[in-house]
């Protein structure tokens, strides 16, 4: 009798444990997607951010018709921060 009550009482300790574990896991995974999900939301908007800022800033530059240094130069700088951006 003993050694079947004891039977027990260590399966319900392996039971608890790996409830235990199944918990920890189910919460700190739901804590990960949800950071993950943010991350992702906020790159994307500094990804849009980016390429809003280079599209300006070619724009300024196509149309700076005086100064062609100033307007190869922008040029080029819109083409850097697009490359950054996308590599971000």
């Amino acid at each position: 009798m003993l050694r079947v009550h004891s039977q027990n009482s260590v399966y319900e300790q392996e039971a608890k444990f790996v409830q235990d574990r199944i918990t920890g896991v189910e919460k700190h995974f739901a804590e990960l997607c949800t950071i993950f999900a943010a991350f992702t939301r906020k790159a994307a908007r500094l990804r849009d951010k980016s390429d809003e800022l280079a599209k300006v800033i070619q724009v300024y530059g196509d149309s700076e018709t005086i100064n062609r240094s100033m307007s190869t130069g922008l040029a080029n700088f819109s083409a850097t921060l697009s490359v950054v951006g996308d590599y971000r």
